[in-house]
């Protein structure tokens, strides 16, 4: 192979990720054929994996090299 291959690591104090979800939801169904529906839903990741692209350019950086070209 040619090209470099991707270089990963983990850090020595390593914890066990994980995700929440949660929801709650209360109905309520009036007389006159109407109902009434109140919803809450939420979702948390903790000690989450990510890698970090070293190829991708910073933010704003297009239109930096646009302005530069003008």
């Amino acid at each position: 192979m040619s090209f470099p291959r991707p270089l990963a690591a983990v850090a020595t104090k390593w914890h066990t990720s994980y995700t929440q979800e949660w929801s709650l939801d209360i109905q309520r169904q009036f007389p006159s054929q109407w109902l009434f529906d109140l919803g809450y839903y939420g979702a948390k990741g903790t000690h989450l994996l990510g890698e970090v692209d070293l190829n991708q350019p910073l933010p704003g950086a297009y239109v930096t090299a646009l302005a530069l070209m003008e």
